[in-house]
């Protein structure tokens, strides 16, 4: 229908190769008709897969900074321009490179800058501005829906970035725009909205009106984004301007299943 609007968020995995990326991109812009996607680990490596889309989309590439995976370069957005027009797009940053805990996983103590890109896009069919957001936020910070308790210095780069967020959603809301944000949070929905600690996005974001789709629609049962943990999100800032329609997950190549949200666009 005209007033749709599908957003996405996808993290692609920064250590696959570069063809195996462009087909997943290909086959995602092709095959589940989204209007934006938020991707994440992109960065150097994989944004000769942004110079390489269908004709129909575009794409906002946050400026190089190094040569390693995560800086701002980490979250670039892909958008269809036959259903959007790009009004303007830039980037905040949310934390600078810092030395943390290494993490369960033997991830190192070094983590890059976080930056938060964004596009302004007007939707063609109904005429309304909105504004979608992409984050990627640190990993290492949850266990069991509470912050992991070895990990201080990881949460607090965590607590930063959601106080960022929601400083740009209030932001953008005064202005009047409607507000969708993708992302690889690295909290698991299931645990986060049990416990609902203060630090993580069931209450960071939703105390503040910025609640994910499956708060609304309830969480897919028995699988998750990576493994069974539902860490990728699509959230919106309530409106009466926005009904959330469905959510889909889907499978592609990477370890991260990409999500997809369905919403309608009411004037």
């Amino acid at each position: 229908m005209d007033d749709e609007f599908t957003v996405g968020t996808f993290n692609v995995k920064h250590r696959r190769s570069v063809n195996r990326v462009h087909a997943d991109l290909a086959r995602l812009v092709s095959d589940h008709c989204v209007d934006v996607v938020c991707l994440q680990e992109m960065g150097h490596s994989h944004y000769p897969s942004l110079r390489n889309l269908p004709g129909d989309w575009d794409a906002y590439m946050p400026p190089l900074t190094t040569g390693q995976p995560g800086g701002r370069a980490d979250t670039p957005i892909i958008y269809n321009v036959e259903t959007m027009r790009h009004v303007r797009s830039g980037f905040r940053i949310a934390t600078s490179p810092q030395k943390v805990e290494y993490d369960s996983n033997g991830g190192g103590g070094d983590v890059e800058e976080k930056a938060i890109s964004w596009v302004r896009l007007r939707h063609r069919a109904t005429g309304m501005d909105l504004v979608v957001l992409n984050a990627h936020a640190v990993a290492g910070v949850e266990a069991h829906g509470r912050p992991a308790p070895h990990h201080p210095q990881r949460v607090r780069l965590f607590v930063k970035m959601m106080r960022t967020i929601r400083r740009m959603v209030r932001f953008r809301t005064g202005l009047g725009q409607l507000v969708f944000i993708g992302g690889d949070f690295n909290v698991d929905y299931r645990a986060d909205s049990r416990v609902q600690d203060h630090r993580f996005p069931y209450r960071a974001l939703g105390d503040h009106g910025i609640i994910s789709t499956y708060q609304v629609l309830g969480a897919p049962r028995s699988i998750g984004t990576i493994g069974n943990r539902l860490v990728d999100y699509v959230f919106f800032r309530r409106s009466p301007h926005i009904e959330v329609l469905k959510h889909r997950i889907v499978a592609l190549g990477s370890d991260h299943a990409a999500v997809l949200a369905t919403f309608a666009l009411h004037k």
